[in-house]
């Protein structure tokens, strides 16, 4: 069967750096305008999804995001875990059930306040979704959400309409939901069964470099491509990559040591090998895609 170019969605977490580890935003503000740079320079669009305390604090790279002619899409209220866990992160709670409504209504708010338009793309922090979070997005408006953990999950490798009673199956909501994408072609390390976070896209690109990460978007389509599928890349990346990231940092109560793979190539390492990754792609035909047009394209 004769190779397809993909669907490529490239996606930004605008989040506090190193996610729930530290409480700055240079990332947000330094990196993005890198981020936005690059993306004209390749002539490409990109969703940027804001967590609401990330555009409360920062209004002007909102607004910059959206006047480059790109996405704004919601991550939460804050970075914080809505879902069932695919992680171990000391220290920090699963919202309960009966929280997540109101503050992802909030969140919505908020967003859709600063933006001046309301968000209709979603991503969990962490990927941590739940049936609550996805009846909750369907109930605000959203059409589209990019939470599933394909590397977590292992089953669905395709754009899929969630089931009411179990949003990991397919069913009939109105949302689309996106899965992250993951290699499945390089075999886990010996002894492992079923989930293995190596398959996760993230942080490959910035570890490996993008002629690695394109082979591996190659073998996903032909392994795509024999099971009937569309060859489909959702790529999740956050803005705190693109600027170097801090090796420790130092609280009031203590020192925390980053680990390396988390600063490792951070900074131009990392926007050089995205532009690489562009540029590899759309050689090979790659169309880009927003997440709110690729689930209108999709839907359609």
């Amino acid at each position: 069967m004769a190779a397809v170019p993909p669907h490529v969605i490239i996606s930004f977490d605008m989040e506090t750096d190193l996610g729930n580890w530290w409480t700055t935003y240079e990332g947000v503000t330094a990196g993005t305008p890198r981020l936005l740079e690059l993306l004209a320079r390749q002539g490409i669009p990109a969703t940027f999804l804001f967590t609401a305390d990330a555009a409360q604090a920062h209004l002007e790279v909102v607004r910059a995001v959206l006047d480059a002619g790109h996405e704004v899409g919601c991550h939460a209220l804050r970075h914080e875990f809505l879902g069932e866990a695919n992680s171990d992160t000391p220290g920090l709670f699963t919202l309960l059930p009966e929280e997540i409504d109101h503050r992802l209504e909030l969140a919505t708010e908020i967003v859709a306040a600063v933006a001046g338009v309301r968000p209709i793309s979603f991503r969990c922090p962490r990927l941590q979704s739940s049936n609550q979070v996805l009846h909750a997005l369907e109930r605000l408006g959203y059409t589209v959400d990019g939470s599933y953990p394909t590397y977590f999950y292992a089953k669905q490798l395709a754009p899929y309409t969630p089931s009411r009673e179990d949003w990991r199956e397919a069913g009939d909501m109105r949302v689309l939901e996106l899965p992250t994408f993951a290699d499945f072609t390089e075999p886990p390390p010996p002894g492992v069964d079923g989930f293995w976070r190596g398959r996760d896209c993230w942080p490959k690109l910035r570890l490996e470099g993008a002629a690695r990460f394109k082979e591996r978007v190659d073998n996903m389509g032909a392994y795509l491509r024999a099971r009937g599928l569309p060859h489909f890349v959702c790529l999740y990346l956050h803005p705190w990559e693109f600027v170097p990231t801090p090796r420790e940092l130092v609280f009031g109560e203590g020192r925390f040591e980053v680990a390396e793979w988390l600063w490792q190539n951070s900074g131009e390492p990392h926007l050089a090998a995205l532009e690489e990754l562009i540029a590899l792609l759309r050689a090979d035909g790659a169309t880009f895609w927003t997440m709110k047009d690729f689930a209108a394209a999709w839907k359609g």
